[in-house]
Parts: structure tokens; C-alpha cells; sequence
């Protein structure tokens, strides 16, 4: 249907990292989810500091609700309790949206399985 259509622009996940539209939260939440967007990660994270300077000086990031978060996800799709091939729930009186992105997990069996975004319905 579209093999003909000319591409007039992409926008790849490497970009949407780069820009903070997405922010990778691989290892922070239940696999396989490994994308948040910016507006889901600012509002479930909270800075608490700096690294010293002899670490680095990175800032330092309490996750705890993004990752309550990722386990009602996960829960959610172990239970099969998706609409439409993703996750709709409420949580800290927000809905969210969680789907498969474009992206693979971990490219090494047996984790060779799409990654999952975590949203809002208006960063869709």
C-alpha cells in the first residue's frame, strides 16, 4: 500500500532519546518495559541529589514511583488485561497507557521480545 509513498521525515527512537521525549528505563521497571516519556518519568521521579564529585557528580534519581508504576504494568500484563493490545490503568489519579514500541528489549535470547513504553494518553 505505501511502498510508493515518499518519506518525508522519521523520527527514530535513538532521536527521541537524544531530544528527552522518550527517556530509557531499562532495568529501572519490570522487564519488558524500557521507555517512559519525558512527562511520565518527570512526574513519577523526584531529584534527590548529586553524586560526589569524585563519582562523577551525576544527579541522583528516587525511582520508587515510576516503579510502582512498571509493576502495576507488568501485572497487568501478565494478566492479560490489555485493551487493544496495550495497558490502560490509573495510577496517582493519572491514566497511563503502556504498548510495545519499535524497539527490542535486550537483542540476545531469550529477551529477543518488543520493549514497552510506558505514557500518558496525551503523549500518544
Amino acid at each position: 500500500m505505501f511502498e510508493d509513498a515518499d518519506v518525508v521525515s522519521t523520527y527514530t527512537d535513538a532521536d527521541a532519546l537524544r531530544d528527552g521525549v522518550l527517556v530509557s528505563i531499562a532495568g529501572s521497571v519490570p522487564f519488558p518495559i524500557n521507555r517512559a516519556t519525558r512527562a511520565v518519568f518527570d512526574a513519577f521521579t523526584q531529584p534527590i541529589g548529586k553524586l560526589p564529585g569524585g563519582l562523577g557528580g551525576s544527579p541522583v534519581t528516587d525511582i520508587g514511583l515510576l516503579s510502582q508504576l512498571g509493576e502495576a504494568v507488568k501485572a497487568k500484563m501478565k494478566a492479560g488485561d490489555l485493551q487493544e493490545g496495550m495497558v490502560v490503568l490509573e495510577f496517582q489519579g493519572r491514566t497511563v497507557w503502556a504498548m510495545p514500541n519499535e524497539t527490542t528489549y535486550r537483542p540476545v535470547a531469550p529477551y529477543n521480545v518488543p520493549g514497552w513504553t510506558i505514557m500518558f494518553p496525551e503523549d500518544y
